[in-house]
């Protein structure tokens, strides 16, 4: 009888002892504490960024797309901490980076406002390297002529490149700027204020060249893009100016219309 009673005990202890092993397995799996929550926000206004991407501390990331509203949400995502990054539209700067911590109850990201992107130009003048400090864009709804000016100094001081178009409106499309008035021609000024013309036949009979291409228009922001290149003319040669001026691999990004 007491052999069979301490074959009992010592059953009870080892179930005992698996049952409470398999408890603490239980609540040691990640697989059973694993936290999930809602990660959204805001971007303002809401065509300026294309995309979002959440980082986590282990490297994957995720992608939500905005609504028409501007707003983006992760659902189910792990609590812990993300970093987002915006892919923004064409015409927009990227905002930076942002940090958030996912809590339990779900998390609110900051508001994102975000900017348009800084007019460029860049071209060459003889083989130089330029860079237009400052860049206007006109319009004559009127005459439905547009005139660009980049310039290295404000009130379009030289040295400095304008180009004069026979369009309100940007469109997508090559012009040729050869046209002897104020529709599709180019201007460079020097330093030494010789201006050399794009339209104007030289002395010397040479063929007129130049052309002026917008590869993209924009209409949310009102911004366009494109490329320019000319060879300029002067009337009035100088023993010190030459008689023509090169322009060549004219850039242009997000200008204003």
């Amino acid at each position: 009888m007491q052999k069979l009673i301490r074959t009992l005990l010592l059953a009870a202890a080892v179930g005992t002892t698996l049952g409470t092993a398999s408890c603490s397995s239980k609540n040691d799996d990640p697989q059973a504490q694993v936290q999930t929550a809602v990660l959204s926000g805001q971007v303002t206004p809401a065509v300026a960024v294309t995309a979002v991407t959440a980082t986590g501390a282990s490297g994957g990331t995720t992608t939500a797309t905005l609504t028409s509203t501007g707003s983006y949400s992760f659902a189910a995502m792990k609590v812990g901490t993300y970093t987002l990054t915006y892919t923004p539209a064409a015409g927009y700067a990227a905002p930076a980076p942002a940090t958030v911590a996912l809590a339990a109850g779900g998390t609110t990201a900051p508001a994102i406002t975000v900017v348009l992107a800084a007019a460029s130009a860049t071209y060459t003048v003889d083989g130089t390297p330029m860079t237009a400090a400052y860049i206007f864009s006109q319009g004559t709804a009127g005459t439905n002529n547009r005139m660009l000016t980049f310039t290295a100094n404000p009130g379009a001081a030289p040295p400095t490149v304008t180009i004069f178009l026979d369009t309100f409106l940007p469109t997508v499309g090559t012009r040729t700027l050869t046209a002897n008035g104020s529709g599709n021609n180019g201007r460079y000024m020097g330093l030494d204020y010789m201006l050399y013309l794009s339209d104007l036949t030289p002395a010397s009979g040479a063929a007129l060249s130049g052309t002026f291409t917008i590869t993209s228009v924009s209409t949310s922001p009102r911004v366009f893009s494109g490329t320019f290149s000319f060879v300029g003319y002067t009337g009035s040669p100088t023993p010190t100016a030459p008689i023509s001026r090169t322009i060549t691999n004219g850039v242009f990004t997000n200008v204003t219309y």
